[in-house]
């Protein structure tokens, strides 16, 4: 029977305990003694875009005329959530050029997107970063934060005093 305390490599031999296995020589290396690590599978998923930067091409050049502004408005919430519509972080979200076109706009979409979150069907948190964009104001208050349905009311309630919005 083999006495557990006792070392049957003492430090004379030239072992010793490793992580890698119960004993190793003493002045080797890990390769050296168990030849080299397999290669690991090559990803470049941390240099791909987060989006299709090719929509930006398609949508630069496009002339905005009086009285389309609803009508681009339109075309790019559909274009955006078209490509977004996986995703779940809402920097992704934001970050995307359709969404920056649509807070680039300005006020003037301000009605449109208080017309989308009174829909049930939208995802209002979507809306908020534009909204703090365009008007440069944020009127949830620090304990509402995380509660959505709160969140949207509070922004339902500004856009109306403000007459942007008219609420049922």
């Amino acid at each position: 029977m083999v006495d557990p305390d006792i070392n049957p490599y003492p430090a004379s031999t030239g072992w010793r305990r490793s992580p890698y296995t119960l004993y190793r020589p003493v002045g080797r290396s890990r390769a050296a003694y168990y030849g080299p690590r397999p290669a690991r599978p090559v990803s470049n998923d941390w240099i791909k875009p987060k989006c299709d930067f090719r929509t930006i091409e398609k949508t630069a050049h496009v002339q905005v005329t009086e009285g389309s502004d609803e009508v681009e408005f339109d075309r790019l919430v559909g274009e955006w959530k078209r490509e977004v519509r996986s995703k779940s972080l809402m920097i992704t979200i934001a970050m995307h050029p359709a969404y920056q076109q649509m807070m680039g706009m300005g006020p003037k979409v301000l009605p449109f997107i208080f017309e989308r979150i009174k829909r049930s069907d939208e995802k209002a948190y979507q809306w908020f970063w534009a909204l703090a964009a365009i008007t440069r104001q944020n009127p949830i208050p620090i304990e509402m934060r995380g509660k959505i349905r709160e969140m949207t009311r509070a922004w339902l309630r500004w856009g109306q005093e403000h007459g942007y919005v008219v609420l049922d």
